[in-house]
């Protein structure tokens, strides 16, 4: 069963609205044999519903094969197996449901963004053999493990689909001999459908590395018979792996099953690879889907950091290239023509760049979707956005929904900019998606305070919080709150005035805790940044700087003054290569820190107030000035300006929305309405 949002489509009108207990709220997938659907318990936890298909219902062959499979993940007790909630197997309409995991599969991940790093695949191959593990302790053999049934997500891989797992014991199942399976993937006695021990699934398990390390499975043809024909009577093709991917997979696909390595052994092989102790560095867009876990600890003194992981493509690409490419990969600080402009009709108050498109908002309640390279208009729809400023939002998992707030909360498709609900909500501030809830501040029922308020994101009705809600209450006096930020998809931080920091579950509402901090919590506009499991955020009197806190163990690690009191501060930035926090203070200009320790690394503070949160790109950091000035500093050469374009002035105390970088351009907005895009500055050479 995949469960994964990244492409969850609406229900059709044939659909059910419940399963079970269950309401329905959307559809994750489609298969031969069943449909998959998004759903919700009824405390409004969200769930993954499978049915077979309406029409197999009544073959009998379809119904035993489903409830086999509800047996079977029954029977595996891993946290790397996704866990059955419930299921009615002999229903008339028979379902399962199981844990929720957001998350992409491993085919999709290699399909969108290539061959993935091997540090990574070594990685999860490790925790992939204790997965299969425990499938065997529960006696059964998966048979049909391939790159589609492995879900990546933030807490590592998960195996899905059970619909052909067998007991290591059974007997054929199936009346005809039919192949169960898939054939690229499958090993050779899976062909004859008899004789299948665990040693089929260290055949599928390397046969799914080798498409995971080079975007390419070992037995590849064009049709099935010409690739069950290689599977059965040819070598594996194992090119362009490295070397000690080439002798451990050569074992694991023999094609006796006796000749294959244990998972056992397997694992022992993974644990001595070179990459074991290597950081894991994913491709750019996978990495914001797959946040790996960190534990905070003091930086120690080290020499400057080496090349990142673009600026070693780029070297490369200038050796490929000759030296025609040096002036280019040196940074030109010119002030160069701009590579696009767009007009807008009010001053836009926020950006936001997503799959290669970049949404704006102004305040007159117009929002437009731009190809984020061209500049080209996809579409621009009118909202009534009233007397509160307009925001966006959307999941950061790459879903088709934009979120947009001002008097009302609007969801629209983001492809198409058509409206698919509209709810009565005024919100205080950006709101932040997740798989779970549109999340965001609005005033209470009384108009005395402010609360965090929680919206089903596809349906559009709110959620209940506090007694028998979803999640806890959390309500403050007006203007007291900050915006909320996501520590995961089901945890949520928001700072409050006063000192206070809450920790959010929307999966327990028991499980709420809060930290008093030193000094005020910034309340408006910016939210906290979570990293890492560390809360960044920004603190007003006594002391007005910058606080980390361990959001797990809910305690300071860090203080840092870093400017007057009553300063006001935007959301920071991390960069992960220099381990530095950025951060505009309104009238201090732009602060870096260590993110380890909240030592100050440097600051510039330019001849005017930066109203605007800063924005990074391969060392450099981008800000705008109440001057109108787009500064562009090196952020590994103690903030050196790399770069001034200058624009009309701001009016004091607008919105200035924060630059956005994405496919090497610089993306802006200036005080004359106008939406512009620059190439990236590189610190490269300077």
């Amino acid at each position: 069963m995949t469960v994964t949002t990244s492409q969850l489509k609406q229900l059709l009108d044939s659909d059910p609205r419940r399963l079970g207990p269950y309401r329905l709220v959307g559809v994750l997938g489609r298969g031969g044999m069943g449909e998959v659907f998004l759903g919700r318990d009824r405390g409004g936890r969200l769930v993954a519903v499978k049915r077979v298909r309406p029409s197999l219902v009544h073959e009998r062959d379809a119904r035993r094969r489903f409830a086999r499979e509800v047996t079977a993940a029954r029977q595996v007790e891993s946290p790397l197996v996704a866990q059955v909630l419930d299921a009615e197997p002999e229903a008339d309409q028979p379902w399962l449901a199981t844990e929720y995991v957001p998350g992409i599969p491993l085919s999709e991940a290699v399909d969108t963004y290539g061959p993935l790093p091997e540090p990574y695949v070594r990685a999860i191959a490790r925790q992939l053999t204790d997965a299969l593990a425990a499938i065997h302790r529960a006696g059964l053999v998966h048979r049909d493990f391939k790159p589609s049934n492995v879900l990546l997500s933030a807490h590592g891989p998960r195996v899905l689909d059970f619909g052909v797992a067998r007991h290591l014991h059974a007997s054929t199942f199936t009346t005809s001999q039919a192949f169960l399976g898939t054939p690229a993937f499958a090993a050779p006695e899976q062909w004859d459908a008899a004789g299948i021990t665990g040693a089929a699934d260290v055949f599928s398990l390397a046969s799914t590395l080798v498409f995971a390390l080079r975007k390419r499975a070992p037995f590849d043809a064009e049709d099935m018979w010409r690739v069950m024909y290689a599977i059965r009577f040819e070598e594996p093709d194992l090119s362009d792996l490295p070397c000690r991917w080439q002798a451990l997979t050569a074992l694991c696909l023999a094609k006796e099953p006796a000749r294959r390595p244990s998972l056992a052994e397997l694992a022992t092989a993974l644990d001595h690879f070179p990459s074991a102790g290597q950081d894991v560095v994913l491709p750019d867009g996978l990495a914001e889907l797959l946040p790996a876990p960190a534990v905070p600890r003091p930086r120690e003194p080290r020499p400057e950091p080496g090349p990142g992981r673009r600026q070693v493509l780029r070297a490369g690409a200038a050796t490929l290239l000759g030296a025609g490419c040096a002036g280019l990969l040196a940074g030109d600080r010119r002030a160069g023509p701009e590579v696009w402009t767009f007009p807008t009709h009010g001053a836009v108050h926020q950006l936001l760049a997503t799959d290669g498109t970049l949404y704006a908002v102004d305040g007159t309640g117009y929002v437009y979707a731009l190809d984020a390279r061209t500049g080209e208009l996809f579409w621009s729809r009118w909202l009534q956005s009233g007397s509160t400023q307009p925001w966006l939002g959307a999941p950061a998992a790459g879903a088709t929904g934009l979120y947009v707030t001002g008097d009302s909360l609007y969801a629209l498709n983001a492809t198409s900019g058509q409206e698919r609900w509209s709810l009565g909500l005024s919100a205080l501030g950006p709101p932040v998606v997740t798989q779970q809830a549109v999340c965001l501040i609005t005033p209470d029922a009384h108009g005395t305070g402010d609360q965090l308020s929680l919206v089903d994101p596809y349906l559009g009705e709110q959620i209940s919080v506090g007694r028998d809600g979803l999640a806890a209450r959390v309500r403050a006096g007006r203007g007291a709150l900050t915006a909320p930020a996501a520590i995961d998809d089901t945890t949520l931080v928001v700072g409050e005035r006063g000192g206070l920091l809450h920790r959010v579950s929307l999966e327990n509402r028991r499980d709420h805790r809060t930290l008093r901090l030193p000094g005020a919590v910034l309340v408006d506009p910016a939210a906290p940044l979570v990293r890492n499991g560390i809360a960044y955020l920004g603190t007003t009197d006594p002391g007005a700087g910058l606080t980390a806190v361990d959001v797990h163990a809910m305690r300071p690690v860090w203080s840092r003054p870093l400017g007057p009191p009553g300063e006001t501060w935007s959301t920071p930035v991390l960069d992960d290569l220099t381990g530095l926090v950025h951060l505009t203070g309104r009238s201090t200009g732009v602060h870096a820190v260590d993110r380890g320790t909240g030592e100050p690394a440097w600051s510039h503070r330019p001849t005017a107030p930066t109203p605007s949160a800063p924005a990074l790109a391969d060392a450099v950091l981008y800000v705008l000035t109440e001057a109108g000035d787009l500064l562009a500093l090196n952020t590994r050469g103690g903030g050196r300006p790399l770069l001034r374009r200058s624009y009309a002035p701001f009016a004091t105390g607008t919105p200035v929305a924060a630059p956005v970088t994405t496919h090497g351009l610089v993306h802006f907005a200036t005080a004359d309405h106008v939406v512009r895009a620059i190439p990236q500055t590189s610190a490269l050479g300077s």
